[in-house]
């Protein structure tokens, strides 16, 4: 785990679970891990499910730990990035390594992802903007 002080100037990355994703805070722009400023978050969780909608895809992330779910909406995905994320994102409950930040809006704290990558495939969706995917935190309970 990598984390900066306050007054360091380098981006650092925390290699996170879901749980400890969820208990991180954003104030003014700055996320906080405990009482450590990190500026990136990367989590590795198994894709639980995929739900498709006129709008948007519903990924279901899970670990040990917790749940996490992020929309991908259709309007910000091109077809060709549509395919990449049905063919390779979600491969028979393979696992999905996510790269993103949180910013705080109006609705809450949102998960912004940078990209994810598929394990098993090794194919990595580079594009995603801020824009494109938001992983909204809830507070679920995994259920076998």
């Amino acid at each position: 785990m990598a984390i900066r002080n306050e007054d360091s100037k380098d981006s650092i990355l925390l290699s996170c679970t879901i749980k400890m994703a969820k208990s991180c805070t954003v104030q003014t722009e700055n996320i906080y891990y405990k009482s450590c400023i990190v500026d990136y978050l990367e989590l590795l969780a198994r894709v639980k499910e995929i739900k498709e909608t006129a709008l948007r895809y519903e990924l279901v992330l899970y670990d040990f730990s917790g749940c996490l779910t992020v929309y991908a909406y259709k309007k910000s995905l091109t077809d060709k990035k549509q395919t990449l994320f049905k063919d390779y994102v979600y491969l028979d409950n393979g696992y999905a390594l996510i790269h993103g930040s949180f910013r705080k809006n109006q609705e809450g704290l949102m998960f912004f992802i940078k990209y994810i990558r598929n394990i098993k495939e090794r194919c990595i969706i580079d594009d995603f903007l801020s824009r494109t995917l938001l992983g909204y935190i809830r507070n679920e309970t995994l259920k076998f």
